[in-house]
């Protein structure tokens, strides 16, 4: 879920405890792409891990590439290329 405020946004999301051997911390389902963006997901813990260090990759590449860093728009059109990859695989 998230929230969209005057001073930012807040994202919650909820953690399942699918088994007592999971180290704690471990479950992250909010992650940060880059200093200004943030991300939470939903479903399979690999995939949100997966998508969350292609999301950093692609951010880096872009500071990278274009020393500056990356728009949310840009970043929007990215993660929706990653997102068609991974659905296709």
């Amino acid at each position: 879920m998230g929230l969209v405020c005057t001073d930012g946004i807040v994202l919650g999301v909820e953690r399942l405890l699918h088994s007592k051997l999971l180290v704690k911390g471990s479950n992250r389902r909010i992650q940060s792409a880059d200093e200004h963006i943030g991300l939470a997901t939903a479903g399979l813990l690999a995939d949100g891990k997966h998508m969350g260090s292609r999301a950093r990759e692609e951010c880096a590449n872009f500071r990278d590439t274009y020393n500056s860093p990356v728009t949310v728009g840009v970043r929007q059109c990215l993660l929706r290329t990653l997102i068609r990859t991974v659905a296709d695989e």
